[in-house]
């Protein structure tokens, strides 16, 4: 068991994040599930993937404990690949060793090549993650709304029981006992978020447990398995989306980007949209009563309302009169 220990400080700036989420770290956990027996709520996604997925991907899946995180050095927290082929090249044979030892991975031939600083190997392992993630990429729609509804989920949960509620909904096997998160499973150790803020992540792909990460020189992740997997099975990516068929899909990303609060210009940069567009948005939301829009200074800042983290959690949408 870890027991996570808090001070006021800790748990006063302890966040519900999206920063955490990267495309490279569900794609790469979501390998797990192609080369282990999944949870019945992944087994439709994991047929329906498995035809996209070739040969010269098995390099990267053969890194990806069935029971374990991946490595660290596949773990980083990016959106592009190309990051981590970057990192991976930058890293010591000792570094790698240690990453693949600490993750569990089964010893082969070509876990002694990448241990030993093979120029090729480490090539092989960048190409087959960069094939990966180009057959992951149609899911990332899908796995960011599931992960976009269970922060609104956590955020209503938080109003309604505050932190130490949060904490103890985010999975079976937490425990919050005032001031020490307690979390089942692993060693037994002591630790604490040593002045870091903390930011809850959640995940789709690391669904067997909460994991803990305390970066030398970042934050405190704690990533927990997010609701509403049985979305990725029950249907295409391209249809998965009920509050896409509710709001089309540009307003529903809106509301899911004006979670947790933005400003217009933040808007417009999350959706890729102009200033005008991502404004047009906002106003339509704002008139269906989901958000509310406040001035800050020279700029507005918009945020849900209590009906619009209800839609987002999955609530039904009440008529106001």
């Amino acid at each position: 068991m870890l027991r996570l220990r808090f001070d006021l400080d800790e748990l006063a700036r302890t966040t519900l994040s999206t920063s955490g989420v990267a495309a490279t770290i569900e794609a790469v956990c979501s390998g797990a599930l192609l080369t282990t027996r999944p949870p019945l709520a992944f087994d439709g996604w994991r047929r329906r993937f498995r035809t996209r997925v070739d040969d010269r991907m098995r390099p990267l899946l053969d890194l990806v404990p069935p029971a374990s995180p991946a490595p660290d050095f596949l773990t980083v927290r990016t959106d592009d690949p190309a990051d981590v082929v970057e990192h991976l090249s930058a890293l010591s044979a000792a570094e790698i060793a240690f990453d693949l030892i600490e993750a569990g991975v089964r010893p082969s031939r070509f876990t002694r090549l990448l241990a030993s600083g093979d120029r090729e190997a480490r090539a092989t392992v960048g190409d087959a993650l960069r094939r990966y993630h180009h057959a992951f990429a149609d899911e990332l729609p899908l796995v960011r709304a599931v992960i976009s509804d269970d922060l609104a989920y956590r955020a209503s949960v938080l109003a309604a029981q505050g932190i130490g509620g949060l904490l103890e909904s985010l999975h079976p096997a937490m425990r919050w006992r005032s001031p020490v998160l307690e979390i089942d499973g692993g060693p037994d150790r002591e630790a604490s978020p040593g002045g870091r803020q903390v930011r809850l992540v959640p995940s789709v792909f690391m669904w067997r447990r909460p994991y803990v990460l305390i970066e030398p020189d970042g934050p405190c992740f704690i990533t927990y398995p997010a609701r509403g997997a049985l979305r990725l099975g029950s249907a295409e990516p391209a249809c998965g989306d009920p509050l896409a068929d509710l709001l089309g899909r540009t307003r529903a990303a809106a509301l899911r980007a004006i979670n947790g609060g933005a400003t217009t210009s933040e808007l417009s940069e999350r959706l890729a949209i102009s200033l005008a567009s991502a404004s047009e948005h906002a106003s339509v939301l704002r008139r269906a009563r989901l958000i509310t829009t406040s001035r800050q200074g020279r700029a507005v800042r918009h945020t849900l309302t209590p009906l619009g983290h209800n839609t987002l959690a999955g609530g039904a949408v009440q008529m106001i009169e």
